[in-house]
């Protein structure tokens, strides 16, 4: 298992658990009143974000005499403020992994990135590394640059472009939770009573999710997203059946918006002779996967300034500027109306 293998599981699995909600059980709970929570907040014109996201996994593969051990864990984090579509952030990225041959030593590799985040009022990502470390971004240059086909990302970690521009984007609250939040894939819900965030009064309610029906509802399916060139259909259907997915959703009961969400999911099989494919249709595997997101919502409709760069919106490169200090870059007109929002500033 590659380490571009690791995190295309990992981004994969954080774009299908984004910002979801759902509920129903015996009329406690209304699905349609809280997708309509999560619609609702969508349309803020503008918000504070923050996307805290922990995947780890575990692969046991044995084949005859032979085994392999691999780990791997990947810890990413967006904290953001949006204005109209428009945002300002940063990122933090650490990947490590452990592979282990036999009963030799293991080989151990690790990677941390930085990244300073900008998405333009048109839907251009930029990313700025200058604070991540320079043995890391041999050739990078210390700009801004666009993120496309001629971005340039430290080639050691294999991140792909495409995945983390949809983490980023995660923050802008576009991806349509609705399609996937069905009847059909709600098992049942938990009401969890009141509370208060940062003095927010809340209503809470943990959600069992069906992640057979909430993939086919998006047109996905496990083997694709885990890699169909490694898991048979058996070896699919297995881990689908020892999958737990579910979700704890707090709701401000003041103005109808999301605060808080906390999502999981874990998957484990030991996989047997024709659970996997190719050259390893012979082997055994133990495989357990955990990933948990947390995304907090707070400083609704204060008028942060994301376009303070003349180049935001327009066809000119971003140039260099002091913009890719290592510090949270979105500017508050007035930095008192974030005071009690539960705003992590540095």
């Amino acid at each position: 298992m590659s380490l571009r293998r690791t995190v295309v599981i990992a981004l994969l699995l954080s774009v299908l658990l984004p910002v979801p909600v759902l509920a129903q059980d015996d009329g406690t709970a209304s699905l349609a009143s809280i997708t309509s929570a999560y619609a609702l907040t969508a349309s803020s014109t503008s918000y504070a974000i923050v996307i805290d996201e922990n995947t780890e996994q575990t692969m046991f593969l044995t084949r005859g005499e032979d085994e392999l051990t691999f780990t791997s864990e990947l810890d990413v984090s967006h904290e953001a403020q949006v204005n109209a579509g428009a945002l300002r952030g940063q990122l933090e990225y650490e990947v490590s992994q452990s592979q282990t041959v036999g009963a030799g030593e293991p080989s151990e590799a690790a990677v941390e990135l930085k990244f300073a985040t900008i998405v333009d009022d048109q839907g251009v990502v930029f990313l700025n590394l200058d604070a991540t470390a320079e043995a890391l971004r041999p050739g990078i240059p210390s700009t801004w640059q666009p993120i496309g086909e001629t971005a340039t990302l430290p080639a050691d970690t294999e991140l792909p472009i495409e995945q983390l521009i949809t983490f980023i984007n995660q923050a802008r609250l576009d991806n349509n939770v609705s399609t996937w939040l069905t009847e059909a894939s709600v098992i049942e819900i938990e009401e969890l009573g009141e509370d208060d965030i940062d003095d927010v009064p809340v209503v809470g309610y943990r959600v069992t999710l069906d992640l057979r029906e909430a993939l086919a509802a998006q047109g996905i399916d496990l083997a694709t997203l885990l890699g169909n060139d490694v898991f048979a259909e058996s070896g699919i259907n297995a881990l689908l059946g020892g999958a737990d997915y579910s979700l704890e959703v707090w709701i401000s009961t003041e103005d109808g918006r999301v605060r808080e969400h906390t999502i999981t999911l874990e998957l484990s099989g030991a996989l047997g002779e024709g659970d996997l494919t190719g050259e390893l249709s012979d082997a055994m595997l133990n495989y357990d996967y955990a990933f948990e997101q947390n995304i907090e919502l707070a400083g609704f409709d204060v008028p942060y300034v994301i376009g303070a760069y003349p180049w935001i919106g327009s066809s000119t490169t971003p140039q260099e500027t002091a913009a890719h200090e290592w510090t949270l870059m979105c500017v508050l007109t007035s930095p008192s109306q974030a005071e009690g929002q539960g705003l992590r500033y540095r």
